[in-house]
């Protein structure tokens, strides 16, 4: 046996106490559940050529607003149709390449997860037959995975944006499979999103091929229902609606379960012309959903009709950036308003948790103006009357719950219409019976003068909970069967 010299063997023995660190490589489940607080950077390299769709040109100072407000993730939806060529070997140009990185370094360099795509590259899906197009396709999936092979695992690939017709089925299963392989030659381990057919509803998402791949995540979106979200029609937030997308999303998580396949939720919203109350509840429910079935979501901002930041301002719509980052299945329920008397407004509202410090109430009268607090209330406060407001004006509110070493947790916001207040006539007070009563007699107690509450009667309520006598006024009588006489 050769002998080793003293100094090497403290040399091996101090290398022995060095601790081994591995790091595990991110997976498809980790991430999702990492990915609470999304948001697009839509419209903007979609176009031909960036900022044509009255978007500025991208900048780092938005991927700080995104930092600071709580997004933990932005989804960069990116056209390489008119930046590539469509002859082989299809090279895209190396400016738009340089441009596309600039912006995902941007975000992944503040420790945001970063979506990449191919989005508005329709001749993919319009003539998918044609080998040329498929060639073209791969190349693009080649060359994007070997620029960005060494970037952090928080960037993410989805391969394709809302497939559709006269793409088949099977046309977009083969499509995403051989974009997977191909990313695979230089990106082993990259989690990769797919999506189904039919512009990439839930029953699609459902419905398609499963990659056989373990780094894989399925997206799916939704503006449901389609006549509300993408129409501004009617309103939305009653019990049946929201049983109606509860029993959407469940069905995507059974296959979630089934398939052991996280899923991300890549688009959703409401037009900003929908009903103001609706849109406000269709937002937070797509949020408590993501939360209770443990999807990523990623709110569609486009800059335009689902503007959430003003990039060109660096500013917000308050209303929906707050709902997206600072409300969760705690937070308070949202206060339902009642006109109380002339210039009262009366919240009432429900509150998830027993542990708030305390309660703050907000209040601005447009929607672009700045929520301001009004009243800081006790953390088991439900109800608070706003009193001595001008009359006709809009008021919103919402119900902060606050924690003194915590962050706060918001309602989503609800508006109110103020009237003018036009004073009644005076009422007479009138005999109910026509005619007094004889004392000594027997005097029946629901037997009261016509009048109004305050004058004749008074209830807490304006409804007449029983209809037993008396219907048309708002007083609850009972009737009460004489007793039997043993």
């Amino acid at each position: 046996m050769r002998k080793i010299k003293l100094s090497t063997k403290i040399l091996i023995t101090l290398l022995a106490l060095i601790p081994v660190f591995s790091f595990a490589q991110l997976s498809p489940k980790d991430a999702i559940g990492q990915m609470k607080h999304g948001i697009n950077l839509g419209n903007t390299l979609e176009p031909a050529y960036e900022g044509e769709w009255g978007n500025p040109p991208t900048q780092e100072y938005m991927f700080d607003m995104y930092k600071k407000e709580g997004f933990d993730f932005v989804r960069v939806p990116v056209r390489w149709d008119k930046h590539m060529s469509t002859a082989s070997p299809f090279k895209i140009d190396p400016i738009w390449l340089n441009r596309v990185e600039q912006i995902l370094d941007w975000g992944l360099s503040k420790g945001l997860y970063m979506v990449v795509n191919s989005h508005h590259d329709g001749w993919i899906k319009e003539n998918y037959t044609n080998p040329v197009n498929q060639a073209r396709f791969d190349s693009l999936w080649s060359q994007v995975a070997t620029r960005f092979k060494n970037k952090s695992e928080k960037l993410i690939f989805e391969i394709a944006n809302e497939p559709v017709s006269p793409m088949t089925k099977a046309q977009n299963d083969e499509m995403h499979q051989k974009a997977i392989k191909v990313i695979r030659k230089t990106n082993p381990t990259r989690l990769i999103i797919f999506q189904g057919i039919d512009w990439g509803g839930s029953d699609a998402l459902i419905n398609a091929a499963i990659p056989n791949d373990p780094y894989i995540i399925g997206s799916f979106h939704s503006y449901d229902p389609y006549l509300f979200g993408l129409e501004g029609q009617g309103t939305w937030g009653t019990a049946s609606d929201i049983s109606a997308m509860r029993a959407k999303f469940q069905k995507v998580k059974d296959w979630s379960d089934k398939n052991n396949i996280p899923v991300f939720l890549g688009e959703f919203g409401s037009l900003k012309s929908c009903d103001y109350n609706s849109r406000m509840k269709h937002y937070k429910t797509y949020m408590e959903l993501s939360e209770t079935f443990g999807f990523a979501p990623a709110a569609w901002d486009d800059g335009g009709n689902f503007r959430i930041m003003n990039r060109a301002a660096k500013t917000w719509d308050d209303d929906i950036k707050d709902i997206l980052t600072h409300s969760s299945l705690l937070s308070p329920r949202m206060p339902r308003l009642t006109l109380f008397q002339d210039t009262i407004v009366k919240l009432d509202w429900t509150n998830t948790a027993t542990d708030y410090d305390s309660i703050y109430i907000e209040r601005k009268t447009s929607v672009t103006a700045t929520y301001q607090q009004i009243a800081s209330l006790n953390g088991d406060a439900i109800t608070y009357s706003d009193i001595k407001l001008a009359q006709n004006k809009e008021y919103f509110y919402r119900v902060i719950a606050h924690y003194n070493n915590n962050s706060d947790l918001y309602s989503y916001p609800q508006k109110i219409f103020l009237p003018t207040y036009v004073p009644k006539p005076p009422v007479l007070r009138q005999l109910y019976t026509g005619q007094p009563i004889e004392i000594p007699g027997r005097l029946e107690a629901e037997s009261f003068d016509i009048g109004e509450d305050g004058m004749t009667y008074h209830d807490s309520d304006t409804k007449n909970v029983t209809g037993a006598l008396r219907p048309n006024e708002p007083i609850d009588i009972y009737r009460q069967l004489p007793r039997r006489m043993a």
